[in-house]
Parts: C-alpha cells; structure tokens; sequence
C-alpha cells in the first residue's frame, strides 16, 4: 500500500471537471481481449505514483523490444534505461455511476526507454533518465503491467 501524501487532495468532483477532461471526454470505447469494454481515453482523476528509473543490460532491453521494432534508448553502450512504476490510482475513469470511484486500483509496471533507431543519452547523474524519457524520439514501452486480480481487464 502507498503511503498518502501530504499534499492538498483535490477533491474529486474537482477534478473530474478539470477542462483537460472537459477537452477530451470519455467518448470512446475499446474492447479488450478478454472481452472487456474500457472507455477512451482513460482519466486518471486522483492518483499517486513512485518512479524508480534506472538502467538494465542493453542486450536483455533488446531482446524483450524485438517485437515492437524499437532500440532502447541507451545510458552507455551496454546499459538501457527502464523503469518501475507503482501507481495508486484512486479516481479513474473506469468506474461507472452511480459508484464512479470503483475505477480505483493500484498497478505496476515494467518499461523501457525507446526510439525508432540507436539513441544515446549518456547516464551523467541522477536526472539523466528524465533527459531520455522527455526527447521527442523517446518511447515508453510497457513491458509488463501489474493488476491485482480483481482489476483485471486484458
């Protein structure tokens, strides 16, 4: 379990009129493999997360992209940038009335930095991975998502 945060929470009614979710409403729908239909594009109203970013072996990044066609992005010549992201979302979209907070649920996720071809962001100290992640070339690839097992939806 995440700790709270002592920031102000914005209250959800609040934020659910947030004019970004006013601009982009919930008015599509996508069918997932296991049958399940999620409307699009997801909202995260209310929501914590913790990013721990960092670097793997380059050939291991890799071998796991070689489906997608993408390069890792690289920290050094043998080393990839990836992270690992907990997010504890307590207001989503995915809830539906008359009880709209049952869109809430923690997940975790393994991902990688990559681009189209070879890039190179040399790792020169701890906000080097923010460097990567924020070029325009910059992909974030999903590796791996962790739901609990009553959330899950693919």
């Amino acid at each position: 379990m995440l700790r709270q945060s002592n920031l102000r929470r914005t209250p959800a009614t609040e934020a659910r009129s947030d004019p970004l979710f006013e601009q982009y409403p919930q008015n599509g729908e996508f069918r997932l493999q296991s049958g399940v239909v999620v409307k699009t594009p997801f909202h995260a109203y209310q929501a914590d997360a913790c990013i721990l970013a960092g670097t793997v072996d380059a050939s291991a990044a890799r071998r796991l992209l070689r489906p997608t066609g993408l390069e890792p992005v690289l920290a050094a010549r043998d080393r990839a940038y990836a992270e690992i992201w907990v997010t504890d979302y307590q207001d989503t979209g995915l809830g539906s009335e008359p009880d709209p907070v049952s869109g809430a649920y923690t997940e975790a996720a393994f991902a990688f930095l990559a681009s189209a071809g070879t890039t190179t962001v040399p790792w020169r100290n701890r906000f080097s991975p923010l460097k990567a992640a924020a070029m325009e070339q910059s992909w974030r690839v999903i590796h791996q998502l962790v739901l609990p097992s009553d959330k899950q939806v693919a």
